[in-house]
């Protein structure tokens, strides 16, 4: 029966060398597994037996590896190892010299990143001790079993391979870690009624983190990261919902302590997890409300460059109509007059007369064209349902184009701002004319609607139908012009078009206060 020091010692052998499978398993296992490691791995041998240390030079040498070299006596080892470098060690525990395999291995882990592999045949409670507290790759029994030895060797270059490239793809993440522009904390989440600093628990936080909430790493990370949200409860609530659903959760903040603001994504990389990842969008936000401010401002001088047109569109309509209307209107009646006083066999007299009367009528019929298309009068005295009523008449004479004007709901018509009047039979003006110009159509459907106090006009048309390049081209400038004046009244304005179906604008202008007369 054995001992305790001797189960305590096989048990320490089996887990180093293999988890929990015993040796004879272990060897089974071995000779079915092809292992993908060079063999032409550097082994330094240090054994003070002679037999023992030439029956592992001939082991190694016949499977492959490269023994480099064999010493015996201790104060020559961190010379050896310094010189060939090895990519592993079979450190016997027992050593020619004032120093032991332990104590060796010991220092030459201080230096180096070498596996050590301990040589000996000896069960001793102090021995055992000490190697518990140091980094190692397994034991050989003296006498050695060869198979043992050989997968013994082979797992230890292969688990510290592994290690090796652990610890660089660790110091990548690190590295990557640490050199991220945004702010990154890992919170480990703990399932607790009390207040949520006890829910949360700090797993790593980077750099950028702690400077972005302007705290060091000594400080509360918790309290700082809690000003992120309202209050306890809302942080609750995104954690419940992150893990619930399993997607990220974004929110923007403004942190008053900071005046900054931030973009707080919230996500759950793994279970039990909280992460928070932290932007800083002081700047954009800056940004975006200049541009937000220069577009006010643009929306501002369009509005009121129409507005200024549409004034300068009504005074030169009046002058026409007042002043060069009343001249021709003058210049017909003193040619009436004329044509009275001469005699009717003077027949070349009067024709030149009547050929003068026409031309008179036409540039009065000129004038009032004129004046219709700057100002239409009809729109001011009668309103915009009877103005779009009598464009469209008139348009349909001009082009025989079949025009349906619906005005289902007329009493709004009457109770809009005047600005707001004269965008919609522009608009309308507009849209009628790009139909004639472009659409080929033969007829259009013109429909005026108010639902929960938003005006709807559309206007459709069964022409060839507007394609999106053709929509969105910067040199169609009438579409432009409906936008601007649509996005001026904080509208919208849709425009679609299907292959040879036609076209449908849809304008959309909610009726606040600002737009309704008083």
């Amino acid at each position: 029966m054995s001992s305790g020091k001797d189960s305590l010692f096989e048990l320490l052998i089996v887990v180093d060398c293999w988890r929990n499978i015993r040796y004879y398993y272990f060897y089974e296992v071995y000779k079915t597994i092809k292992w993908p490691i060079s063999m032409k791995k550097k082994i330094l041998i240090i054994e003070n037996e002679a037999f023992v240390s030439w029956e592992l030079e001939e082991l190694l040498n016949e499977k492959g590896y490269n023994v480099c070299d064999v010493i015996a006596q201790a104060d020559k080892v961190m010379d050896a190892v310094q010189e060939h470098l090895p990519d592993l060690i079979l450190m016997d525990i027992y050593l020619e010299g004032d120093i032991d395999g332990i104590t060796l291995s010991e220092n030459i882990n201080r230096e180096y990143t070498i596996p050590v592999i301990y040589i000996t045949g000896y069960k001793d409670e102090e021995i055992l001790q000490r190697i518990s507290h140091i980094r190692h790759y397994g034991f050989i029994l003296k006498p050695f079993n060869r198979e043992a030895v050989s997968a013994t060797v082979q797992l230890a270059i292969h688990q510290h391979a592994l290690e090796l490239k652990t610890v660089e793809n660790e110091r990548k993440y690190r590295m990557l870690f640490e050199s991220m522009r945004n702010g990154y904390g890992l919170f480990h989440v703990v399932d607790s009624p009390d207040e949520y600093t006890s829910r949360m628990s700090v797993m790593e936080v980077n750099n950028a983190y702690l400077n972005m909430l302007e705290i060091t790493e000594g400080e509360d990370v918790l309290s700082a990261t809690a000003e992120l949200f309202s209050d306890g409860h809302e942080i609750e609530i995104y954690i419940n919902t992150v893990q619930n659903s399993g997607k990220a959760v974004t929110f923007e903040r403004y942190l008053g302590r900071l005046k900054r603001w931030f973009s707080v994504i919230c996500f759950q990389p793994l279970r039990g997890t909280f992460a928070i990842l932290l932007i800083d969008i002081t700047d954009q936000r800056a940004a975006q409300e200049r541009i937000e401010n220069y577009n006010r401002e643009l929306l501002d001088l369009t509005a009121h460059i129409e507005t200024d047109r549409e004034k300068d569109r009504a005074r030169i309509a009046r002058d026409l109509h007042d002043n060069l209307g009343h001249l021709l209107t003058a210049m017909k009646f003193d040619v009436s007059f004329l044509k009275n006083r001469i005699s009717s066999e003077d027949v070349k007299t009067i024709d030149k007369i009547n050929g003068i009367s026409s031309i008179i009528d036409e540039g009065i019929m000129t004038v009032r064209e004129i004046c219709s298309e700057l100002r239409p009068g009809i729109l001011d005295d009668l309103g915009l349902a009877a103005a779009m009523k009598w464009f469209a008449t008139e348009t349909s004479k001009r082009a025989a184009l079949r025009i349906d004007v619906a005005l289902l709901d007329e009493r709004v018509c009457d109770d809009l701002a005047d600005d707001l009047r004269v965008a919609l039979f522009r608009i309308f003006q507009e849209s009628l004319t790009n139909v004639i110009r472009h659409a080929g159509a033969s007829a259009v459907h013109v429909e005026l609607n108010c639902v929960n106090r938003i005006l709807i006009l559309e206007i459709s048309d069964n022409g060839r139908g507007i394609s999106p390049e053709e929509s969105e081209s910067a040199k169609s400038f009438g579409l432009i012009g409906i936008r601007e004046r649509v996005r001026s009244f904080k509208g919208s304005f849709e425009i679609t078009g299907v292959h040879g179906l036609g076209t449908r604008i849809v304008v959309k202008i909610p009726l606040d206060k600002d737009v309704l007369t008083d």
